[in-house]
């Protein structure tokens, strides 16, 4: 099996903005993050603009037809090599890269579609005995709370934090579920600019409920298991009132 990209424009690779680089941001030199290097549509890391002294931007490329403006570089073991628009990036076994035109892609390799994700849809489906259901967990949460880790910080102590502190990033929610017991769980931002407090309580949410699928899988568990030693029970009753009348 062989990773593979088909790169199209700057930036297309997964690996183009993985790593941070330095810049200048007004006449100082300062750390780009890679989201930030990507927004600002820098050149990839890994397939960089094409540029040649000899060849024009605005000339027709001799293999695909597109201007080479509008092609890509990549360094190789061999070498550089001009990155074609619809050309597939491989990655090779040892980590070295190169480009193949697509049509050899086709003809070489089998692509491999990542598996679809099962649907609740299709999970009801296909029960043919008690499970866990999404719905199901919906039902037993009767209470949702939020809070930041700064806020309860704030509660406990009654100090103000800055409002740059970490602490504002660390979103909580506790799920009241119909027996009293009670889940948390949490998101965290690591980029004060992006933090959003809504997706920050959604994100915390939704982690939160996830645990319940393991509690409401064990009490399904637990009720198909007593009773089944009930069914057996009532089984072997009977037949030693059906052999005592013998």
């Amino acid at each position: 099996m062989i990773a593979a990209t088909q790169w199209f424009k700057n930036g297309d690779h997964p690996s183009d903005y993985a790593d941070d680089q330095q810049g200048l941001e007004g006449g100082e030199l300062r750390t780009f993050t890679g989201a930030e290097r990507k927004a600002n549509g820098w050149e990839g890391s890994v397939v960089r603009y094409f540029r040649h002294p000899d060849v024009s931007g605005e000339s027709a490329c001799k293999h695909c037809g597109v201007r080479m403006h509008e092609h890509g570089w990549i360094d190789t073991l061999e070498g550089g090599h001009i990155v074609c628009p619809g050309d597939f990036i491989i990655t090779g076994v040892k980590g070295e890269l190169y480009p193949c035109k697509p049509d050899i892609f086709a003809a070489t390799y089998d692509l491999e579609r990542a598996p679809q994700p099962v649907t609740e849809q299709e999970l009801a489906a296909k029960a043919v005995a008690p499970r866990v259901t999404a719905p199901g967990l919906d039902a037993v949460i009767v209470a949702e709370y939020y809070f930041t880790a700064a806020d309860g910080v704030h509660g406990a102590d009654e100090v103000p934090l800055i409002d740059n502190h970490p602490l504002w990033l660390l979103t909580f929610c506790v799920l009241v579920l119909k027996n009293g017991f009670t889940i948390t769980g949490q998101s965290a931002c690591a980029s004060p600019a992006n933090f959003d407090p809504a997706i920050g309580q959604r994100l915390a949410y939704a982690n939160a409920k996830a645990k319940i699928w393991d509690l409401e899988g064990y009490l399904l568990k637990q009720r198909l298991h007593e009773q089944a030693i009930s069914d057996q029970a009532r089984v072997d009753i009977a037949a030693s009132q059906y052999e005592d009348r013998q």
